[in-house]
């Protein structure tokens, strides 16, 4: 789901939902360490840093659209990603 809407902010409870198909909070920890594993996966492989977390509300990919259907690393992070409502989070 990161991947589909890089570079916006995707809800954490939208995560939630996704991942686990409920919007329980108590999947909230989990939901952070399944972000850290991910993290040290791409870490791993040489991507750094692509997750950005914001605060209590959710994370987003540092990556960009490349018009082909693909996604790759941005050369710059502009200011940083922006929050979207759910209609966006559909496609």
């Amino acid at each position: 789901m990161l991947a589909r809407h890089a570079g916006k902010l995707v809800p954490r409870e939208r995560l939630i939902r996704a991942i686990w198909g409920t919007d329980a909070t108590d999947k909230v920890h989990d939901l952070q360490v399944y972000i850290a594993r991910l993290r040290h996966k791409l870490n791993d492989h040489g991507g750094g840093n692509l997750i950005r977390g914001e605060g209590n509300v959710g994370y987003s990919l540092l990556l960009a659209a490349d018009g082909a259907g693909g996604i790759q690393r941005p050369t710059a992070v502009a200011a940083g990603p922006r929050p979207h409502d759910e209609a966006d989070l559909s496609r």
